[in-house]
């Protein structure tokens, strides 16, 4: 897995989206597998380190904001490409995911007492005005090459047939 992930280019990478990503899903399932049938091997120690246990606290929260922030830090935006963008998003999306953890996940699993009351308003009513900010900041859309034309689409697509039915 490690292997593919240093050698594949991003979105432009052969295969990524026929098959490689289930392929991926598929070989993570299985570490997940070996690794709890036996717990104390080298790789499941390993897997264990204070770092990655941190990011497994804020895995919810990075795969949520992980997005918005390659939205909002795009290559024109930094001027950087490849692993140098990957450098600053990587940690800007894990900053963004701890207060997220720390704020809305963890009140809600662990049904906390701050989160009720004039303190719950207060923290919902902060959460909707950052998101509200940071969908306005999101850059929008461009036609161009990689959107779909859907006239073209439509127009190459076979006629759509209504099904006759006998009558009688």
């Amino acid at each position: 897995m490690a292997a593919y992930w240093l050698t594949a280019d991003g979105q432009a990478s052969p295969g990524l989206f026929q098959g490689a990503l289930f392929l991926h899903a598929l070989a993570a399932a299985l570490l997940i597998a070996c690794v709890a049938r036996t717990p104390h091997s080298l790789v499941a120690r390993a897997l264990s380190a204070p770092p990655l246990r941190g990011l497994g606290l804020v895995s919810y929260g990075l795969y949520l904001w992980h997005w918005p922030v390659f939205l909002l830090l795009s290559e024109e935006r930094l001027g950087l490409t490849g692993w140098a963008r990957t450098i600053i998003l990587l940690p800007v999306s894990v900053i963004a995911a701890w207060p997220s953890e720390l704020l809305v996940e963890d009140p809600v699993r662990f049904r906390s007492h701050w989160s009720h009351g004039r303190a719950g308003a207060a923290a919902l009513l902060t959460a909707a005005a950052a998101l509200t900010a940071l969908w306005a900041l999101l850059p929008r859309p461009q036609p161009g090459a990689d959107s779909a034309d859907v006239e073209r689409l439509t127009s190459s697509a076979p006629a759509a047939r209504t099904p006759s039915f006998p009558t009688g």
